[in-house]
C-alpha cells in the first residue's frame, strides 16, 4: 500500500515541462537591485493548468527547477507559488479565448512570464552541485 502512496504522490509533484521553457538569470553586475529573475514559457505554464492550487504549482516548479540545478526555500512557497499560479491562470483564460487552435499554441508559446527571485529565496545553483561533486571527486582522489 505505501508504494502506490509514494507513486501517487511522485505524480502529483512531477512536472511534465521540458527544462528549456524555464530560465533563472542571474541579476546584473553593479545593479542596484540583486533581483534573480525567474523566466516561465507559456506552454510551461499550460501544463500546469490542472493544478488546483499555488502549493501544487510551487511543488511542480521546484521538481522543474531541480532539473536544471536550482532549488529554492520554503519560506518562497506562498509568494512565489501564488505569482506563478496566477500567470497559469491568466495563459489558461487567454489562450481558452481564442477559439482558432493554430493561434491558441502561437499564444501559448510566445508568452513568457518573470517572476523575481531575492537570492535569499534560492537554496542551491548550478554552482553549488558543481562545487560540491569536485568537493566529493577531490576525497575519492
Amino acid at each position: 500500500m505505501q508504494r502506490i502512496d509514494r507513486e501517487l504522490s511522485s505524480e502529483l509533484v512531477e512536472s511534465p515541462i521540458n527544462p528549456a521553457s524555464i530560465n533563472i538569470s542571474a541579476p546584473f553586475m553593479g545593479k542596484k537591485n540583486p533581483s534573480f529573475s525567474l523566466q516561465l514559457n507559456g506552454e510551461g505554464l499550460w501544463q500546469w493548468r490542472k493544478l488546483h492550487s499555488h502549493n501544487q504549482v510551487f511543488d511542480s516548479l521546484q521538481a522543474s527547477l531541480v532539473k536544471v540545478g536550482y532549488e529554492l526555500s520554503s519560506s518562497a512557497r506562498s509568494r512565489v507559488g501564488m505569482a506563478v499560479y496566477r500567470r497559469v491562470d491568466y495563459i489558461v483564460k487567454k489562450a481558452l479565448s481564442v477559439k482558432n487552435n493554430t493561434t491558441r499554441r502561437a499564444e501559448r508559446s510566445q508568452y513568457w512570464c518573470q517572476v523575481a527571485l531575492h537570492p535569499d529565496e534560492i537554496t542551491q545553483m548550478p554552482g553549488d552541485i558543481i562545487h560540491q561533486l569536485k568537493r566529493e571527486n577531490e576525497e575519492l582522489i
